[in-house]
Parts: structure tokens; sequence; C-alpha cells
């Protein structure tokens, strides 16, 4: 005679209800078959934070043959990133040591970059300390280029010397954060 065991004693025995269901163990319509709880479905969820980049992170910049108030004395370097952002995005800008042998301005101007006489904008002086916002977005972006243009002017130390476009590239550091 086949006796059909005990709940407690298939918790026990940890033997999958399958299996006794297969072999016969216990019959299909059996009140233990019937207190098995249905398949449940788990969802998985997680949260992305904020992804900024930008690219290159050390860009070239190029000495440009534009003159003018912003680009006088010294000269004026022109170069291009890209930022992006899975949400609104600040793209900043600082010096990283502040050089002794020059000094830089991020230039805004009012008009394109390919302007001879830059004359009209507004020059911000750049620090080894604080940031300075040169472009924004309140939405995301898989990449947006942005122009970037700085005035190098030669240091008062006795050591100063106007820039290259390469001596300006490594002083010049740049972030994406996030915007509100």
């Amino acid at each position: 005679m086949f006796s059909i065991p005990l709940l407690s004693e298939l918790r026990l025995l940890r033997v999958p209800l399958a299996l006794l269901l297969a072999v016969g163990a216990v019959p299909a319509g059996s009140a233990y078959a019937q207190q098995i709880d249905p398949p449940r479905t788990y969802t998985l969820a997680t949260t992305v934070g904020g992804v900024f980049t930008v690219t290159p992170l050390v860009p070239v910049l190029a000495r440009n043959s534009q003159s003018g108030n912003l680009c006088s004395p010294g000269a004026c370097y022109t170069g291009s990133v890209t930022a992006r952002g899975n949400s609104g995005w600040q793209l900043q800008v600082k010096l990283v040591p502040t050089p002794l042998e020059f000094t830089v301005a991020f230039v805004r101007t009012t008009v394109p970059a390919s302007v001879q006489a830059v004359n009209s904008g507004t020059q911000t002086w750049l620090n080894s300390t604080t940031w300075l916002t040169v472009a924004s977005s309140t939405s995301s972006s898989a990449g947006a280029d942005i122009g970037v243009m700085f005035n190098a002017r030669r240091g008062t130390a006795a050591s100063g010397v106007l820039p290259t476009g390469a001596q300006l590239t490594q002083a010049v550091m740049y972030r994406v954060v996030s915007f509100p």
C-alpha cells in the first residue's frame, strides 16, 4: 500500500512538488498540491544617477588670427568640446593650476568666432578655485558641441610668456554637472 507523506514530512525532505507529482507520490488533485502558491513575478528596479561627460577631456585649443578688444592684448584661442548629460547639465571650466607665466580669460562673444574683430562680448578671468559655467541645457543631450574661446595674456612675472595652444590646453580643465 502506498501512503501520502504529511506536509511537514515533505518540507523536512525538501522534495520539490514537481518531482513528487511526476512520480505520483502526491496526486495532482490532492489538498497538498492545491496549497502551493501560484508563481510570483518580481520586478527589479534600479535608479540611474546623473551621467555627465565632456569629451575630449583635453580639447585642442588653437591660436587664431582674431583681433579686437577681447583678444588684445595677448591672443585668442578657440576649440570645441562635446557635453553629454542624461538630464539638464552645465559645462564648466577653470584653470588647473593657475599658471604664473600667463593669465587666461574665457571669452563670450556676441558675434560668431569666425568674425575677425572680436569687440562685442565679455571676458571672465579664470582661476584654479572657481568653476565658471560656459554653457548649459535644461534637458538631456546625447552630445552638444560647444565652441570655447579663451584670451591668454603674458603674465606679470619675470618669466611671463604668451602661451602656445598646447600650453593653454594643459592649463584649462572642464567638467559637466547637473543643472536643476
